[in-house]
C-alpha cells in the first residue's frame, strides 16, 4: 500500500466508487510490496471514498501485513466508478412491446 502518489486538486467526498474494482486494484498492486510473503487479503472500508481528480482514496488495508492507511490512493481510472446501465428508450411508434 504506497502513499507515494501525488494529489492534484482539492479532496472531494465521491459515491459512484466501484469497490470490489478499488479492492482489485490495492490488491493487483500490493501483491508487489507485501511483506508477509502471502496473497495481500485486503479489507476496504466501503463507507466512503474521496477523488483529488487524479487518485481515488479509500480507507484500506493489507490483513496479513499490517500495512495500509485511510487515505491508501488507486489511480483513478473509469473502471473503478459505478456506471449506470443505459436503457433502451421507447419510441412512440414502436409496435415491439
Amino acid at each position: 500500500m504506497t502513499s507515494n502518489h501525488i494529489s492534484a486538486g482539492q479532496m472531494v467526498e465521491i459515491t459512484d466508487v466501484d469497490f470490489e474494482a478499488v479492492k482489485k486494484a490495492i490488491h493487483d498492486e500490493h501483491r508487489l510490496h507485501c511483506e508477509s510473503g502471502r496473497d495481500p487479503y485486503i479489507w476496504i472500508d466501503t463507507s466512503k471514498a474521496f477523488s483529488d481528480g487524479r487518485n481515488i482514496y479509500v480507507n484500506a488495508e493489507c490483513q496479513n501485513c499490517m500495512k495500509g492507511s485511510d487515505l491508501t490512493a488507486v489511480r483513478e481510472d473509469p473502471k473503478l466508478h459505478i456506471r449506470a446501465k443505459i436503457t433502451k428508450r421507447r419510441h412512440a411508434n414502436d409496435e415491439t412491446h
